[in-house]
């Protein structure tokens, strides 16, 4: 199956994209050595790359085995809790989609930052697979153990081709007591 779009390298000469069919071409003198290979956001490629020598004629080389890996998301991309109480627990959900064509397989996730602040809100169990399309709902408790700002990350960890460990970051501020407003009785 061609596709349409894929960069493809070559030593020595300007990159090309393949065409509707999923072809390219590059003119090269005949004697010399070439090394071409394929790039395409969230595709492998196998070969991963070709090797050409002293080329007689033309050459051809079908990058026959590809394979779309999972894309991971989270839904907010970052959790921001505001003023909470100390010792009090406020939660917020964090969606993990996989938007890609392969499963991908949550292997880990880890929350870091202010000791004892911010923690997963229920225990997991791993490996976690999500389908392509899937999704899966984590928990996340901000408990102030003090006054003051308060920052953390989940780090989840995974086979997917986006930057391993997603990141989200974590925001709460520790307060001993909301703000009260005295007004003057009206007579």
């Amino acid at each position: 199956i061609g596709i349409q779009g894929v960069t493809v390298h070559c030593s020595g000469k300007p990159d090309v994209l393949t065409n509707a069919n999923g072809f390219y071409t590059f003119t090269v003198q005949a004697l010399g050595t070439y090394v071409i290979s394929p790039e395409y956001p969230g595709l492998i490629f196998a070969p991963t790359f070709a090797r050409f020598e002293n080329l007689i004629g033309n050459k051809s080389q079908d990058f026959v085995t590809i394979t779309e890996r999972g894309q991971l998301s989270a839904d907010p991309a970052f959790l921001a809790y505001g003023d909470v109480l100390v010792n009090r627990k406020v939660s917020k959900n964090v969606v993990l989609s996989n938007n890609g064509m392969q499963q991908i397989i949550i292997s880990n996730i880890l929350v870091s930052g202010d000791i004892g602040s911010f923690s997963l809100g229920s225990s997991l169990t791993y490996p976690i697979i999500l389908a392509p399309g899937g999704t899966r709902t984590i928990t996340v408790d901000f408990v102030p153990n003090s006054i003051g700002p308060k920052n953390g990350t989940i780090n989840v960890y995974h086979d997917a081709s986006t930057t391993n460990p997603l990141q989200v970051p974590l925001t709460g501020n520790g307060v001993s007591t909301f703000a009260t407003l005295n007004l003057p009785a009206v007579i």
